[in-house]
């Protein structure tokens, strides 16, 4: 029996192949870095609503004791989401002035020390997972009256929320 020689040119085409695969894997996966810190660093709701830096939340409460806080975390997988649908309420109801955003991505640890400080005590059994994922605060009189953590994205949640508080 006869031994059948692969082509030369068919191992060189199957070369190519696997090399543009793995350029094309690695390639993507770099887009998806820079997309995810791209996001990470801009929120789109900068745009709409004012921001608050953490460091200077002490100074921004002395001035407004009464705010609702949209706290990002860009860790987060739903962050993106939940910031298309807080746009969306905000502009839909006119909410700049009543909403600030404050990005805790790159100092967690130092934000929940400062928030932990503002909990009522009505509040105090959420202080150990305090902002693992994107939050709403409702400030009244320098003091966090109502968290909403919301584990599933829905519009409808976030204005009964909002509602309930009186911000509406």
């Amino acid at each position: 029996m006869k031994k059948r020689e692969i082509p030369i040119k068919n191992c060189i085409t199957l070369a190519l192949v696997i090399l543009g695969t793995v350029f094309l894997t690695f390639r993507l996966a770099e887009q998806y870095k820079i997309d995810k810190e791209y996001f990470k660093s801009n929120s789109s709701l900068a745009k709409i609503i004012s921001e608050v830096k953490p460091k200077e939340l002490e100074n921004y409460l002395l001035e407004n004791p009464n705010i609702v806080i949209y706290i990002v975390n860009g860790n987060d997988d739903n962050g993106e989401e939940t910031d298309k649908i807080i746009k969306e309420i905000v502009l839909e109801y006119d909410l700049t002035d009543e909403i600030v955003v404050m990005d805790i991505t790159s100092n967690l640890a130092e934000v929940r020390t400062e928030l932990k400080k503002l909990l009522s005590q009505d509040l105090e059994k959420y202080k150990d997972d305090l902002l693992e994922i994107t939050n709403l605060l409702v400030i009244n009189e320098g003091k966090i009256e109502d968290i909403l953590t919301p584990k599933t994205i829905v519009k409808e949640d976030i204005v009964n929320f909002l509602i309930k508080n009186g911000v509406m």
